[in-house]
């Protein structure tokens, strides 16, 4: 019977604190308001014409998607002032195929948006380009805390000496254009990192190949991406082939817009197990958001079959 009695007690309790902890939530304690902002996205490379992409910021609380800007005007001039207007194409963006960027050359982006002003920012192509070959695979180069063994993919850096080099390495594994060709990953937004545990990767704080050359500038320097299990077991990849790996070369700009990139990724995932600081995403366009960032990119081939 005092069992009996305890239970409705604290049966008794819970009705009783329920509605003191559930209350109706209004909105007027929330400040929707918001200033959108024009945002610019356009990474630039030899092999490609100038696509910059033009929207406005979303409200985190209204808004599902951003609003493309299809009336902007879009000029590229490049160090002899000469002046190239990109037509609008589509889905927010505009090209001109006939407009490329060239390496070593500083380009400045104008874009005049209706209502909002001009935005700009100016970068180059790098000039000094490294030449980073492959020298083979390594069979269980690595092992990790669970005991399961992932087999390495190893390069020689021949670092360009200059004031810095950025570099960042991908996987490409059966990605195709309709030409047979393979696809930029920056551009088509579709590849795999590769990961190491290199000191000059891990100075980021992360396992992704995205790196500076602090550490060997000037010299030729050996590393090893590690070549995951989830790679080699997806039942996509046959490997009858080698897989390609794509060494991407950027400017200052380009390298800090990836990397706070990758950290913000990551930090989406963060829970009160694994807690993260948020990252503020970094941006070279003055008066708006975005990135205008020019890239060099070398595909290599490998002999790694499993």
């Amino acid at each position: 019977m005092v069992g009996k009695n305890n239970t409705n007690i604290w049966f008794l309790l819970i009705v009783a604190i329920i509605p003191a902890c559930v209350q109706p939530v209004g909105t007027e304690g929330f400040d929707f308001s918001y200033e959108d902002t024009p945002v610019v996205n356009c990474f630039f490379t030899p092999a490609k014409p100038f696509c910059v992409h033009v929207s406005l910021t979303a409200s985190m609380y209204l808004d599902t998607a951003y609003t493309n800007i299809e009336d902007a005007v879009v000029r590229i001039i490049d160090e002899n002032d000469t002046e190239f207007v990109l037509p609008y194409i589509g889905d927010g963006y505009y090209r001109d195929d006939n407009v490329h960027p060239r390496a070593g050359v500083v380009y400045t982006l104008h874009v005049e948006v209706p209502g909002y002003g001009s935005v700009q920012a100016s970068d180059s192509v790098p000039s000094n380009v490294s030449r980073v070959e492959f020298i083979g695979h390594e069979e269980d180069a690595w092992i990790d805390e669970d005991g399961d063994f992932f087999d390495g993919l190893n390069f020689m850096i021949h670092d360009v000496p200059s004031v810095n080099n950025y570099y960042e390495f991908v996987e490409w594994y059966g990605f195709n254009s309709d030409d047979g060709s393979v696809l930029d990953s920056i551009s088509n937004g579709s590849s795999s990192f590769l990961n190491s545990n290199d000191p000059a990767v891990r100075q980021n704080g992360s396992w992704q190949a995205i790196f500076s050359d602090d550490l060997f500038n000037g010299n030729n320097y050996p590393i090893q991406m590690i070549y995951y299990v989830s790679n080699i077991w997806s039942s996509s990849h046959s490997h009858s082939v080698p897989p390609l790996v794509e060494v991407i070369q950027g400017s200052y700009a380009f390298y800090t817009y990836r990397l706070t990139y990758l950290k913000h990724d990551e930090a989406l995932y963060a829970d009160f197990w694994d807690p993260m600081e948020p990252i503020i995403m970094y941006s070279n366009i003055e008066n708006g958001y975005g990135i205008f960032a020019g890239y060099h990119s070398q595909l290599i081939e490998t002999d790694y079959t499993d």
